[in-house]
């Protein structure tokens, strides 16, 4: 279940249109500071960006990738 502040967290990130990582990292807003699903802290971590626009950490991609889900694990 999202809470509010998790709401906020994901609209934050889908608005955010930026593809270059180094510039990503420069402009992350306060909600960006973690990844939506393991809540770790991006700045630390390699920043992942999906066909759809919604921004996870690598490690948490590459579960997602393995399971061979078919949806984006933010959509």
């Amino acid at each position: 279940m999202k809470t509010d502040h998790m709401k906020d967290f994901h609209v934050c990130i889908c608005s955010y249109k930026t593809k270059r990582k180094d510039k990503l990292k420069e402009h992350l807003c306060r909600f960006e500071q973690q990844c939506a699903i393991c809540f770790s802290e991006m700045a630390k971590l390699t920043i992942v960006k999906s066909d759809c626009s919604h921004l996870q950490c690598q490690s948490c991609f590459n579960n997602w990738q393995l399971q061979k889900q078919s949806t984006c694990p933010l959509c």
